[in-house]
């Protein structure tokens, strides 16, 4: 209908402009008064255009929107491609050497792309409908759908690797969790201790290294807030699904009359990045020399040994004049650059882990609930993916089956943002 509409539009713009031509620069009002069958037969041809139009745009073909969505869905992943390429060729080795190791296998993959779409154009230029052999006919079919194939398995690997790369932590090896004690009074501290132990038991299961940093419990027992660090291969991959409000329907053993309670515990995964990469090219300095100032020497106001460098895009500026030598203190300045560049780098990731403790922990409430245990029924409800398991108690000593619903959990996820991408 909006194209249509459009369509309409345009038909009304056109007639517009004939009837200016028409009227010349005659008031219409004026004109309308005097010649008024005249504008009737002029209204009756501009309806008619706009009629004929809108006709037109209803028994199109639909097939050449089709295409043009088509093309749409291929831009997506293409637009993608070239970024990377871009930003590979303008990478120096020497300052960017961490950023080219993180995307070189992404650049192989847009390669390996960029030569099976080669091999496929050469094969159908050749024009299978014009081999006259039947055998090498068939093995030049059989030789274009093993290359679609091949295709569609890289673009999909290509679309696993770009979306890992928009998360910058997704690599990382080293966890905080934090397990906080909700709404629910006693009954929420008693949960978050079963909780606690249900990822000690998941670390033991995975191998990660387990460390309790923090353990902090209440005079009546259960426990209010623990801070455990995990580490170990893929470990904030898979522990970041576990960030959230956990939700616990039960009747608490304090309970006299049976009633059913319901309780939350919060769960933050926060990164702890260890490689942050600080290197620092020619280009973006700006370094100027002067004449060191001081209580008196040799050397002061006498050789412009005082170093003062600018980093461009930061506007970071360091001095150093501590040394005789121009050299020193070059090499001083910048060692202090790249120290007050790394505290930048390090508070802004800081700021990025906070940002997702916030959204992970929310409010503690029990609707922004990630997952339900319910023991009376003996059920466990993962509200992401509408997931439904059984056997609470196995499922809280955090063996295979927590794992298996986190690595569905990161499936799922993986699946969307793929899908995501290509359309």
């Amino acid at each position: 209908m909006i194209m249509g509409s459009a369509i309409c539009w345009r038909a009304i713009k056109c007639s517009s402009f004939k009837m200016k031509e028409i009227l010349g620069m005659k008031t219409m009002c004026v004109q309308v008064r005097n010649y008024p069958r005249f504008y009737t037969t002029l209204s009756r041809v501009c309806l008619t255009s706009c009629t004929n139009y809108y006709r037109h745009y209803k028994t199109c073909d639909n097939s050449h929107y089709a295409t043009k969505a088509s093309h749409k869905k291929q831009s997506t992943l293409e637009l993608q491609m070239t970024r990377f390429l871009d930003e590979f060729k303008t990478l120096d080795p020497v300052v960017n050497s961490v950023r080219i190791k993180q995307i070189r296998p992404i650049v192989s993959l847009i390669q390996s792309i960029d030569q099976v779409k080669s091999d496929m154009k050469s094969l159908e230029e050749m024009g299978t409908d014009k081999i006259e052999d039947k055998e090498m006919k068939s093995l030049c079919e059989e030789e274009i759908k093993t290359y679609q194939d091949e295709l569609v398995n890289l673009e999909h690997k290509l679309a696993t690797a770009i979306i890992q790369d928009e998360d910058q932590f997704e690599h990382c090896t080293e966890v905080m969790m934090e397990i906080s004690a909700g709404v629910g009074g006693q009954e929420a501290m008693l949960f978050a201790q079963e909780v606690y132990e249900m990822y000690i038991g998941y670390g033991q299961h995975r191998g990660l290294d387990c460390q309790t940093v923090v353990f902090s419990t209440s005079e009546m027992g259960g426990l209010r807030q623990a801070t455990l660090n995990l580490s170990g291969p893929d470990c904030f991959s898979y522990l970041k699904y576990e960030g959230g409000v956990h939700r616990v329907q039960r009747v608490p053993k304090t309970e006299r009359s049976g009633r059913l309670h319901t309780s939350t515990v919060s769960v933050a995964v926060l990164p702890q990045p260890k490689d942050i990469e600080v290197a620092v090219a020619e280009k973006d300095l700006k370094i100027e020399t002067k004449r060191a100032s001081g209580a008196g020497g040799q050397h002061v106001n006498k050789t412009d040994s005082a170093v003062r460098m600018t980093h461009i895009p930061t506007g970071i500026v360091v001095e150093c004049q501590e040394d005789r030598s121009q050299i020193k203190n070059r090499s001083i300045a910048m060692d202090k650059l790249k120290r007050l560049l790394y505290e930048a780098q390090f508070e802004e990731q800081e700021t990025k882990c906070k940002i997702k403790r916030k959204v992970q922990v929310g409010r503690k409430t029990r609707n922004e609930k990630i997952r339900t245990y319910n023991y009376p029924q003996d059920r466990i409800t993962d509200h992401r993916i509408h997931k439904t398991l059984y056997s609470v108690a196995e499922f809280m000593s955090g063996g295979s089956a927590l794992h298996e619903l986190i690595d569905e959990i990161r499936t799922h996820d993986y699946a969307f943002r793929i899908d995501q991408l290509l359309s």
